[in-house]
């Protein structure tokens, strides 16, 4: 895989401009978020990024595990099904005691929608048998 990492990093690069112009907004950040694949391959998504023509192309400043980020902030948040919701704390207990906080959500985590998780947990136990 990581011999093909220019093959992969054009096709992100591609899938990112389609996506600001799908959108008409500017991206900033992105997340290098992995699945099934990547643990088999042991290969982190955040390989991808390392590259920072890749980066610059897209206008990319941050990536939400860049070590320049999360040496930079007081507390790293995120959010967890119920009934814990966040860890390692609540952000509600850290305001005000801490400054710079990273909090990372994902819109799955807000509101459930049993039907579409449903779908995309059974899609992905298909990729996993399948792969």
């Amino acid at each position: 895989m990581r011999n093909r990492l220019p093959e992969i990093r054009e096709s992100f690069r591609k899938n990112f401009h389609w996506l600001e112009q799908h959108l008409g907004k500017k991206l900033r950040t992105v997340a290098g978020h992995g699945d099934f694949a990547n643990r088999r391959l042991k290969l982190n998504n955040t390989e991808i990024l390392a590259d920072r023509q890749l980066r610059e192309d897209c206008g990319i400043e941050c990536e939400a595990y860049d070590r320049d980020l999360l040496d930079h902030i007081d507390m790293y948040i995120a959010d967890r099904p119920p009934p814990q919701y966040y860890w390692p704390t609540s952000p509600l207990n850290v305001m005000g005691v801490h400054s710079r906080i990273c909090l990372v959500t994902h819109p799955r985590q807000v509101e459930t929608n049993w039907k579409e998780n449903t779908k995309d947990n059974l899609f992905r136990v298909y990729e996993s048998v399948t792969w």
